[in-house]
C-alpha cells in the first residue's frame, strides 16, 4: 500500500515523534511510505518531500510577513497544488494527514486532498475541531461555536477575535461535508472530544501512539545504567521530560514553580529533559538540566529512574508517559486530557 505522510514540520515534539513511528512501523511491514511537509530544510530523502525548499525559508521573520501579506492566499494554493501534485505523483492509496496548524494550511487542504485519495487524519490535538487553539483548558465553546469570546486568543497560533468564528465554521462544514476523510485519536479522551465537537457523526477509531520495542528491564541493568550515566545507586532518580519551559499545556509554569519549592537537603537527583530554559533560570541543586536528547539516550535514564514526574495539563496522550511504563518506570501525572488511558 501507498501511503503519503503529510503535515507541517518534523521535530522533536511528541506529535513529530508519534507520526515519524507510525511510518517506520508501516515501512517495516512493507508499505511504501512518501513524507510531504510543508517545511523540512534539514532532511534530504528521496521520500521527502519540503514544499517550500527552494523557494522560501520558513524563517520567524518570513512567517511573520507572508501571514501579513495580500499575497498569502495565493501563495498558501500554490503550496496545496504542490501537495496535490506530490500525492498524484506518488499514487497514494490514502493520505495520513497529521498537524498542519504550524504552517500556512488550513481545512481547504484537506478538502482538496479528498479529490485525490482518502484522508485519515490523527487528531495529535484539537486544533482541528475548535476555532484556533489545539488544547483550549475549560472552554467548552468547541462544542457550539468558537468565537471572538475565545479565552487564549493571545497565545499561538493567534488570530484576531473577528477572525476565529469564521475559522470554526470553516473547519465544521469540511468535516462534515467530507466522504473520505476519518479521525484517528490517540486515546479516549480526545476521541470523545472530537465526537463532541466538528467531528460529530464522522468516523472517530481511537489507536494509541506505538512504542520502538525495547527489552524487559532487571534490577541488574538499572544498576548498570545507573554506573555508566555516573548516578550514585542510592539515590532516588526522578525525571522529566516536557519540550519548553514556557509551555503552559506542557506544565512549564508548574514545573518551575516545584523546583522553587525544593529544599537544599532534599535528597534525591532530578533530571530535566527539558527545552527553552533561560540562561537567567535558577536551577536548584538537586536539579540536572538536559534539554532535548534522542529517543535511545533518553530510554537509559527512563530505566535508571525511579519514577517519572509529568507536569502536562493538557494532553492528547503523552508519548514520554508511554515511552517511561514502557521501560518500566512508574509515572506520576495529573489526571487530564488522554493521560488516564495510561496512568490510573
Amino acid at each position: 500500500m501507498k501511503i503519503a505522510f503529510c503535515r507541517d514540520r518534523p521535530g522533536r515534539g511528541g506529535a513529530a515523534t508519534a507520526a515519524r513511528r507510525l511510518g517506520e512501523g508501516l515501512e517495516k511491514l512493507g508499505h511504501d511510505i512518501h513524507w510531504i511537509f510543508f517545511t523540512a530544510p534539514q532532511l534530504n530523502a528521496e521520500n521527502v518531500r519540503d514544499v517550500t525548499r527552494g523557494h522560501l525559508m520558513w524563517t520567524k521573520g518570513i512567517r511573520y510577513v507572508v501571514r501579513r501579506s495580500p499575497l498569502l492566499a495565493y501563495y498558501r494554493q500554490y503550496t496545496y497544488s504542490i501537495v496535490l501534485d506530490e500525492i498524484r505523483r506518488f499514487d497514494a492509496d490514502f493520505c495520513s494527514l497529521h498537524n498542519i496548524l504550524w504552517s500556512i494550511w488550513g481545512h481547504d487542504l484537506v478538502e482538496q486532498i479528498q479529490q485525490i485519495c482518502p484522508v485519515v487524519w490523527t487528531l495529535h490535538d484539537m486544533w482541528s475541531f475548535t476555532g484556533r487553539c489545539p488544547y483550549p483548558t475549560r472552554c467548552d465553546r468547541y462544542k457550539t461555536v468558537c468565537n471572538e469570546f475565545c479565552p487564549t486568543a493571545d497565545r499561538p497560533p493567534v488570530l484576531k477575535p473577528s477572525e476565529i468564528e469564521p475559522a470554526f465554521r470553516h473547519k465544521m462544514k469540511v468535516i462534515q461535508e467530507s466522504k473520505r476523510l476519518m479521525a484517528v485519536a490517540p486515546s479516549h479522551w480526545i476521541a470523545d472530544r472530537a465526537r463532541e465537537g466538528a467531528w460529530r457523526g464522522k468516523p472517530v477509531v481511537t489507536l494509541h501512539h506505538g512504542i520502538p520495542p525495547s527489552e524487559e528491564v532487571s534490577i541488574q541493568e538499572k544498576a548498570r545504567l545507573r554506573n555508566e550515566l555516573q548516578i550514585p545507586q542510592e539515590r532516588t532518580v526522578v525525571m522529566t521530560v516536557i519540550s519548553s519551559i514556557t509551555s503552559e499545556d506542557k506544565g512549564g509554569p508548574i514545573l518551575e514553580e516545584m523546583s522553587r519549592l525544593l529544599n537544599e537537603d532534599d535528597d534525591f537527583i532530578w533530571y530535566w529533559f527539558v527545552g527553552d530554559v533561560p540562561d537567567s533560570f535558577r536551577l536548584p541543586p538537586q536539579v540536572v538540566l538536559h534539554g532535548a536528547v534522542p529517543y535511545p539516550q533518553l530510554q537509559q535514564y527512563f530505566r535508571a529512574a525511579d519514577f517519572q514526574l509529568h507536569p502536562a495539563v493538557s494532553e492528547a496522550l503523552g508519548n514520554v508517559i508511554a515511552e517511561g511504563l514502557w521501560n518500566e518506570t512508574p509515572t506520576v501525572a495529573f489526571n487530564v486530557g488522554g493521560i488516564p488511558d495510561m496512568v490510573v
